[in-house]
């Protein structure tokens, strides 16, 4: 394990052993954009950086009220540009849940050089406003709808939430590296998801959806001993590997 800090921040990077290779996943930790990394993050990341064979790395970017959506995405697009620089066209971007919303908003501000994104159970709308979600949420044993919204406004920090620094589902899908999001049926996220891999399909972009009907939010994250689980954990490392 290795430890630099960037814009006062402390970067993580967990090296794969194997010599001579340059692959790396950056992952942006999950919470609420209020709570920090915790071990329901290292375990898995690490799980699947050796699975894939590629480098983890996890930069800790701050949670509200001291961090903010654009001091996050300062910091995301130097820790990339940097990393870039490295290794060339070997990195991938990626995160779960709030990870995944500020994953997307850095790859649409920075798309260049990035060699695939990777979204697990993204939260791409800050206000949630997608018609059908409050059908869904009610099968999540996991996510506060409302708790969510106000986190949201707090990590705005005066932006408005349909900013796409915020809300990445309002940004461009032009342009960008391949987009794999994963998703399930009782993920109040879901209709977003599927919104945006609608989106990307028109505009013509590789990615692909991953739905599993039982899926939970969490599925991006806990091990493979669940079907659902299991699944997840196989789609990530394929496209990890890509």
């Amino acid at each position: 394990m290795e430890i630099s800090t960037v814009q006062g921040c402390k970067v993580v990077t967990l090296r794969h052993r194997s010599p001579g290779h340059r692959r790396a996943f950056v992952f942006l930790p999950g919470g609420g954009y209020a709570n920090p990394i915790t071990a329901s993050h290292w375990r898995p990341v690490s799980r699947l950086s050796r699975a894939a064979g590629v480098d983890a790395v996890v930069p800790l970017y701050r949670v509200s009220p001291e961090g903010t959506a654009e001091q996050a995405l300062a910091l995301l697009e130097e820790v990339l540009a940097d990393l870039i620089a490295e290794r060339g066209e070997e990195v991938l971007l990626g995160g779960d849940s709030a990870g995944a919303g500020l994953a997307l908003a850095t790859a649409q501000r920075h798309p260049h050089g990035v060699r695939a994104v990777v979204l697990l159970n993204p939260w791409l709308d800050a206000a949630l406003a997608h018609p059908a979600t409050s059908a869904v949420a009610p099968w999540d044993v996991i996510l506060d709808l409302r708790d969510l919204r106000q986190w949201a406004a707090v990590w705005a920090d005066g932006l408005p939430t349909t900013d796409a620094m915020v809300s990445p589902m309002n940004g461009p899908c032009m342009g960008l590296p391949p987009v794999h999001i994963l998703t399930g049926g009782r993920d109040a996220f879901l209709p977003d998801a599927f919104e945006l891999h609608r989106r990307l399909v028109v505009a013509g972009n590789s990615g692909t959806l991953m739905y599993s009907p039982d899926g939970n939010h969490a599925d991006g994250l806990i091990s493979p001993a669940t079907p659902e689980g299991r699944n997840a954990h196989d789609a990530v490392v394929r496209w990890l590997q890509t």
